[in-house]
């Protein structure tokens, strides 16, 4: 199988055990973030036609799913750009001056620690859009046509990591 299949195929790579987001074939909607210069970035642009894995965490949530984070990003630098990591930090609550600048740093050494861009979703606009959980890690997992293959918030079971990076053999 690949990414690019209708989800409905795809779908079952990954049981659905987490509380889910988004309903798998569900379109997903573009919305707009910002790396840590303020450069604003449209979600369909960063995933220029690929499939892409968006992590979407508010503060409270950065350390669920860590190793699942971690197993994923060894396995993307393997895949030859086919699957894209789209971390976004949910921080419209901290959209004032001059807490934006400590968060702007925040993100900056954050993606410098991981090798990373950390986006930011500013407006709330990407938590909509994600039907997105507070307090939660939310993982999308989108096809290149930007369709829902599978979402969840909260902490993976090991087994739901495993079924998830070796759904695909031919990524």
């Amino acid at each position: 199988m690949r990414w690019g299949l209708p989800s409905a195929v795809a779908t079952s790579l990954v049981a659905v055990e987490a509380s889910a987001l988004l309903s798998p074939g569900t379109a997903l909607g573009d919305f707009t973030v910002h790396d840590a210069d303020d450069k604003a970035f449209a979600l369909s642009a960063l995933r220029s036609g690929k499939a892409a894995l968006i992590v979407f965490e508010d503060k409270d949530a950065g350390g669920q799913n860590k190793a699942f984070k971690e197993r994923f990003g060894a396995l993307q630098k393997t895949l030859g750009g086919k699957v894209v990591l789209l971390p976004i930090a949910d921080v419209s609550s901290w959209n004032f001056f001059p807490a934006k600048g400590f968060v702007k740093d925040a993100l900056r050494d954050a993606g410098k620690k991981n090798g990373i861009t950390v986006y930011a979703d500013w407006s709330g606009k990407g938590k909509t859009a994600l039907s997105a959980h507070a307090n939660l890690s939310n993982l999308v997992l989108v096809d290149k046509a930007g369709k829902v293959l599978w979402a969840s918030a909260g902490q993976l079971t090991k087994s739901q990591e495993d079924k998830l990076l070796q759904g695909n053999p031919n990524w």
